[in-house]
Parts: structure tokens; C-alpha cells; sequence
């Protein structure tokens, strides 16, 4: 079930979802969706499955896990690990301008 949108880039929308199970039960995680404007375009879902495929590949505690690719009706879906917090454009919206660095222990906060 999506809730809502949680973010955007230049080739996908990102949604927060929960998967059904047991009532009383679930897990969240995100759904990222190629943008419908995209769907056609062959060289873009070529891609978007391509980093499904590699991402698949990386078991580590600091790479986002994607659980699942799918195609349903052209449109091209990724199921990925939900990560709790404050996205990297979020905090550069309330911090130094760019040019300065990230200190390492913010990374994963």
C-alpha cells in the first residue's frame, strides 16, 4: 500500500510503502517508480533496471538494499529499503553552503 510521495529525482518518484501482512503487522519500505514521462523511453528503464540489477548485488549495512524489480504495465517499480531520516537535500537545505565537507559522522544520521 503507497502512503505518499517522499521524494523525486530526474528519472523517479519515490514512495513510502507498506507491505501487508498479518494485521497488526507490516514493514515499510520505499517504491521507486520510473516517471511516467520516462516509461516509454527504452534507454530509461534500461538503466533503471540496470541499477536494480548491480544494486542487488551489494549486501552491506550502509548501501540502501532493493528487494525487487518489477515491470506491471510498462512501468517500471523498485522495491527498496526504507531508511529512517533526514535525506541529503533536506540537510543541505539547513546547512553550509557547498564547498564545505560533510564530516563523516553526519553521513549517517
Amino acid at each position: 500500500m503507497l502512503f505518499e510521495r517522499i521524494g523525486y529525482g530526474g528519472m523517479a518518484n519515490i514512495y513510502l510503502a507498506r507491505r501487508r501482512t498479518e494485521p497488526g503487522a507490516g514493514k515499510l519500505f520505499v517504491i521507486k517508480e520510473i516517471l511516467p514521462d520516462l516509461a516509454t523511453n527504452g534507454r530509461a528503464v534500461e538503466m533503471l533496471v540496470e541499477e536494480a540489477r548491480i544494486s542487488m548485488c551489494f549486501e552491506h549495512p550502509n548501501v540502501v538494499h532493493v528487494y525487487d524489480v518489477r515491470v506491471v504495465d510498462g512501468q517500471v517499480f523498485l522495491a527498496m529499503e526504507y531508511v529512517p531520516g533526514q535525506t541529503l537535500r533536506a540537510w543541505q537545505r539547513t546547512n553550509p553552503p557547498l564547498g564545505e565537507r560533510l564530516e563523516i559522522g553526519r553521513a549517517h544520521v
